[in-house]
């Protein structure tokens, strides 16, 4: 019975976990990250930290710090199609965070709502919310120009979810405790069996709803992780262009820094 009562933290810490596990499955080459502010137009791309240009490149023309460079027809060209696909990863960057914090979200209000209470995966669902503001500050659109700060793409989504999510997370299982304790205490009188059989019985349909969380997560994420290989195809493409633009342009200030 102890052990049991031990058990109740670490089945809503594993459940509330699942909330915002996605089941994204992106190839280890892909952990790329965006060391410097970019500003991402229509006709060019900056590349800034805290304000200040390091590099631009518009209407044809690359300055690196203030030096002007010289570009052939085919360089103008290969940059403007960089900076189309910076603007296209920007675009999935966005899709992707979106649709696995919203994903998280409707395994909150289920399964997971149905095994810790309303109040805790409401709880959840609040850090969530929070966390889908930090993202779109993180990575947004506006006016045609997106702008992406620096340590976007990277695939540890702490983040965005941030010290704030796993303090909703610490309050969500100190709630849930007097729900997993009510349904603990039913399945103990109301059960035909022993009182050790009964005990036993619940712990499996708690292991029964925590894996139909880890379940429907997996259903309902294959979407995301199409859109996460989209993005490990559009940075691996755009990494191998840069490799081309730092043998041509001395001083040239990477875009895309590769993790592995």
């Amino acid at each position: 019975m102890n052990k049991m009562i031990m058990a109740l933290p670490l089945l809503a810490l594993s459940a509330t976990a699942m909330a915002k596990d996605t089941q994204i499955s992106v190839d280890e080459k892909c952990q790329m990250t965006i060391p410097h502010d970019l500003r991402l137009a229509k006709d060019g791309f900056w590349v800034e930290d805290q304000g200040k240009a390091l590099m631009r490149y518009q209407d044809g023309t690359l300055l690196i710090g203030e030096r002007s460079q010289s570009l052939s027809g085919e360089q103008r060209q290969s940059l403007d199609k960089f900076n189309g696909g910076l603007r296209a990863s920007a675009a999935t960057g966005v899709e992707l965070g979106v649709s696995a914090i919203e994903l998280a979200s409707q395994v909150t209000s289920g399964v997971l709502a149905d095994l810790l209470g309303a109040e805790a995966a409401e709880e959840v669902r609040l850090g969530l919310d929070e966390a889908k503001l930090r993202l779109h500050r993180q990575l947004y659109e506006q006016d045609g120009t997106w702008y992406v700060k620096s340590g976007s793409f990277d695939e540890d989504q702490d983040d965005y979810l941030g010290d704030e999510f796993e303090q909703r997370v610490e309050s969500a299982v100190k709630k849930s405790m007097g729900n997993l304790f009510t349904q603990l205490g039913q399945a103990m009188s109301s059960g035909d069996g022993s009182f050790e059989e009964n005990v036993q019985a619940w712990a499996a349909d708690m292991e029964s709803r925590a894996n139909r969380i880890e379940e429907e997560a997996k259903a309902k994420g294959g979407d995301i992780e199409v859109k996460a290989n989209q993005l490990c195809d559009q940075l691996l493409a755009l990494d191998k262009q840069e490799e081309g633009f730092k043998s041509q342009f001395s001083g040239w200030v990477e875009l895309l820094v590769s993790k592995g």
